[in-house]
C-alpha cells in the first residue's frame, strides 16, 4: 500500500494530473491507462481499509475498541449525512491520515 501511495500519488504521475480536461476526452481515455490503473489501485485499497473498518465494527460490538474518532464516527448516525459505507470508510481513513501526518 504503502509503494502504491509513494507511486501514484507523486506529481504528474498520470498525464490527466497535469491537464485535468483530458478526463472527459474520449480519444485520450482510449490511449491512456489512468482510468484503468486507478480502479485497481482503489479496489486495492478499499480492501485494505475495509478491513480496518470491520476489525473496528468487530471491536465495538465485543466491547474491546479504545476510544477514539474512528470508534465515534461508527457509532454516529453517519447515514443520515448521505454518507454510505464506502465514503464512511474513506473518510475515516482520511481523518486518520491528517492526524498522524
Amino acid at each position: 500500500m504503502i509503494a502504491r501511495f509513494a507511486y501514484y500519488r507523486r506529481p504528474g504521475a498520470f498525464l490527466v494530473d497535469t491537464f485535468p480536461q483530458l478526463a472527459n476526452s474520449k480519444i485520450f481515455n482510449m490511449i491512456s491507462s489512468w482510468r484503468k490503473e486507478g480502479k485497481e489501485m482503489q479496489e486495492k485499497d478499499t480492501e485494505i481499509y475495509r478491513n480496518f473498518w470491520e476489525r473496528l465494527k468487530r471491536e465495538i460490538k465485543e466491547g474491546m475498541a479504545p476510544h477514539s474518532w474512528g470508534k465515534g464516527f461508527i457509532q454516529s448516525d453517519y447515514q443520515k449525512l448521505g454518507i454510505d459505507e464506502l465514503g464512511a470508510i474513506y473518510a475515516a481513513y482520511l481523518c486518520l491520515c491528517s492526524i498522524v501526518i
